[in-house]
């Protein structure tokens, strides 16, 4: 997994769990599943150790708040994105993806929130390892979960069959 690179996307207003998140202090900075850790800290100890270091989109303003976070489990400064306003996904991707290929690499790129919840951290390695086999044969890969209620916010993926 040495070409893989984790992307982490550190974005959001923090408007959808008020009172507890605010604009200053979004959701993925909260302590809210791991005892002692935000989801974000959680989603950085998470990734594998044969990675290449993660790059990180934030939106400026939570500068700070990504720093100390890092620094209270032990990760170094890594390849960190500010951006001066909210452009969503799709521009935070493209940022992550120049920034990837700046040295004439072709890395993997495993693009994910912030703020998942995943259990089963063993799963989740074989899982993203076999999705980095599909990705080195050209394949673009989505990794979900069935949903358990109807969330109309969210677009849904529609399940094919299985790749060897």
């Amino acid at each position: 997994m040495n070409n893989l690179v984790p992307v982490v996307l550190c974005g959001g207003s923090g408007t959808r769990m008020w009172p507890l998140s605010r604009s200053n202090y979004p959701k993925q900075f909260l302590n809210l599943i791991n005892e002692g850790h935000s989801t974000f800290q959680t989603t950085l100890m998470r990734m594998p150790e044969q990675c290449q270091p993660s790059i990180l989109v934030c939106n400026e303003n939570h500068r700070f708040i990504l720093a100390e976070q890092m620094s209270e489990i032990t990760q170094t400064a890594q390849n960190i994105i500010l951006e001066p306003e909210c452009k969503n996904t799709a521009a935070a991707i493209t940022l992550a993806a120049l920034t990837a290929s700046q040295n004439g690499d072709n890395p993997i790129l495993f693009v994910t929130p912030a703020d998942h919840l995943i259990t089963g951290e063993a799963n989740f390695h074989h899982i993203l390892q076999k999705a980095m086999k599909l990705a080195e044969n050209n394949k673009l890969v989505t990794i979900g979960v069935k949903p358990d209620h109807v969330e109309t916010g969210y677009g849904y993926i529609q399940q094919g069959s299985e790749i060897s």
